[in-house]
Parts: structure tokens; sequence; C-alpha cells
């Protein structure tokens, strides 16, 4: 298993809009046929922090980061950012 972690530090702006915002990458992703979980967390602490834990079956990570919907995240998450 590919276990990923990734921190996000949203602007303001979009603290109580970002998990709806980027609901399309989420779905995309928990479709794909490698993908054994893909979940966003928000920091109790800190509301404009947010964790996504991913999980692939091995081997699988390099075909997510080849999808159409993770290029489309690429271009667009830096907006939240």
């Amino acid at each position: 298993m590919i276990l990923i972690n990734v921190s996000f530090h949203i602007k303001p702006e979009y603290k109580d809009t970002f998990l709806d915002e980027v609901q399309w990458y989420t779905d995309a992703c928990n479709a794909e046929p490698g993908c054994l979980f893909f979940k966003w967390y928000a920091d109790p602490q800190d509301d404009q922090r947010f964790f996504l834990i991913e999980g692939y079956a091995d081997g699988t990570d390099v075909d997510h980061v080849n999808t159409e919907h993770f290029k489309r995240s690429c271009e667009e998450m830096p907006e939240y950012l």
C-alpha cells in the first residue's frame, strides 16, 4: 500500500467552503480502481488547515497522478491555498 499525507493551509475566504469546492476531486479519486481511501480531515485547532490522507494499492499511485482529475487539481488547487 502507498500512503500519502498532505497538509493544506486554506485562504480564509475558503475555510467554510473548501471541502465542497473540491468534492469533484474527492469523488473522482475515490472512484479510481487503485484507490483504497481518499479522505479529508479538518484540523480542530486551525479552521484553515485540512489534512488529506490517501491510500493506493501498490503500483497504482502512478496511475493516480496521470489522471485528468489530478492534473485539473494541480491547476485549480493553488487558488485555495
